[in-house]
């Protein structure tokens, strides 16, 4: 092409895609369009060579508005025969495959799939191609929607806002959340294209969408509410009272793995039909390591929040051990869970207990042999492991009829209360409505 004037309806202003418009680089104008006639507006032209170079081989512009609404560009001869200019097109009017309801086990909140290799939704052959959202909310998530989430292993959320129509076509940075913790929400990223349209008083977004690597999948958004509507026929209930923070490890209870194989929405329908959200006693909830909610249970009006079910792995370290990915929403007071249960034997999560309720603790009465400063007779001495080898063992107790109703908070000799080895409190007795003086 010599230096001379091409005249197009429009060139590109918007960054094409590498080997695009019939080129292997392609070029695009970089700049503003002039808006009145007669007048010449000076710009850049740009050539794509790779997906982070978008503006090599920079070359001045100039462009001018003629009547009629079409415009004449300056354009110079390009480096060689892999370099070409891109005539403008309507990205909205493209042929692009539709996401409808046979892709809602994309969805951020609904779909499980994600949590089963056998089902897992994966993105390997994909393509590139222009993809339009019809369900859900019509669109890719802005915010991290959660590790095994939309049905994949490492769900693909959007960075940045989404357009309007005036910008055009826009790149944008897809990441993926590939690990249990918060700080991984974007630890692999890949370039995409979005546009905003309007079409019949009707708005959508169009993504350029590319090949993912496997297990790597992209979201589609939902409303948290849909969480609510998911019938109660799809959702699974922990029904059995060994989950009660009162009890203690059974050996023939279940791990939650084996009881809840292919994860789904849950509820709790015992004791205080909720989750415990603090570390609770090792050896209780019928397993050996309690497990708990990470973060605090969110209100009504809050959205599917996500968090982690995270286990005691000793009687003195209370940090959260093997977490598991875990999300939670208050469906106007009643508490809905979707959870991964480690593929391990002896991890339950723990249900709430009332424990002052009569059904939540054990009774000793009229024990008089327990009373403190009394010297243990004879060799008889009392055990108190034989009251507590029985499944299922209550793990929280009272005393009735005896001394003070209560353990004493005073050091016992050897030989006493009736034992050979006699048990004390070291910390005072919690006090209810006011502080220990």
């Amino acid at each position: 092409m010599g230096q001379d004037r091409y005249r197009t309806w429009s060139y590109a202003t918007f960054v094409p895609e590498e080997i695009s418009c019939g080129n292997r680089y392609a070029g695009w104008y970089n700049g503003e369009m002039p808006t009145e006639v007669g007048k010449i507006q000076k710009g850049q032209y740009c050539f794509v060579t790779s997906a982070s170079a978008k503006c090599s081989s920079p070359r001045d512009a100039r462009v001018l508005k003629c009547p009629g609404g079409f415009y004449v560009y300056h354009l110079l001869p390009t480096a060689n025969a892999n370099y070409g200019y891109c005539a403008d097109a309507d990205v909205c009017d493209v042929a692009s495959e539709e996401w409808g309801r046979e892709e809602n086990n994309r969805l951020q909140y609904t779909s499980i799939t994600g949590f089963y290799s056998s089902t897992r939704k994966t993105d390997t052959a994909l393509g590139k191609k222009w993809v339009k959202i019809t369900t859900g909310l019509g669109r890719i998530p802005t915010k991290c929607p959660g590790f095994q989430s939309c049905g994949t292993l490492y769900p693909g959320w959007m960075e940045g806002e989404h357009p309007v129509p005036a910008d055009r076509v826009v790149d944008r940075k897809i990441c993926y959340h590939t690990s249990v913790t918060m700080d991984s929400c974007c630890a692999h990223s890949q370039n995409i294209k979005v546009v905003s349209c309007s079409r019949n008083s009707k708005q959508f977004y169009l993504y350029k969408l590319y090949t993912t690597a496997n297990n790597y999948g992209y979201c589609i958004d939902e409303s948290p509410d849909e969480v609510c509507k998911i019938p109660n026929s799809q959702i699974k209930y922990i029904t059995d009272q060994r989950h009660g923070t009162g009890h203690f490890y059974d050996s023939g209870f279940q791990a939650d793995y084996q009881m809840y194989l292919i994860p789904s929405w849950m509820e709790v329908t015992i004791h205080q039909k909720r989750l415990v959200h603090q570390p609770p006693t090792q050896y209780f909830c019928g397993g050996i390591y309690a497990g708990w909610v990470e973060d605090a249970a969110p209100g009504p009006n809050e959205g599917v929040i996500d968090s982690r079910a995270c286990f005691r792995d000793s009687m003195s370290n209370e940090n959260c051990y093997q977490p598991q990915p875990l999300k939670m929403k208050n469906c106007n007071g009643k508490m809905r869970y979707l959870y991964t249960p480690p593929r391990v034997t002896r991890r339950n999560m723990c249900v709430e207990e009332d424990i002052c309720d009569a059904k939540s603790h054990e009774v000793f009465t009229g024990e008089t042999w327990r009373l403190a400063f009394t010297k243990t007779q004879g060799t008889d001495y009392k055990k108190d492991y034989r009251k507590m080898d029985t499944s299922p063992y209550r793990g929280w107790f009272r005393f009735a009829g005896v001394g003070h109703n209560k353990i004493t908070e005073v050091q016992q000799e050897y030989m006493s209360c009736g034992t050979q080895y006699p048990g004390w409190m070291m910390t005072p007795h919690p006090y209810c409505g006011r502080r220990r003086s």
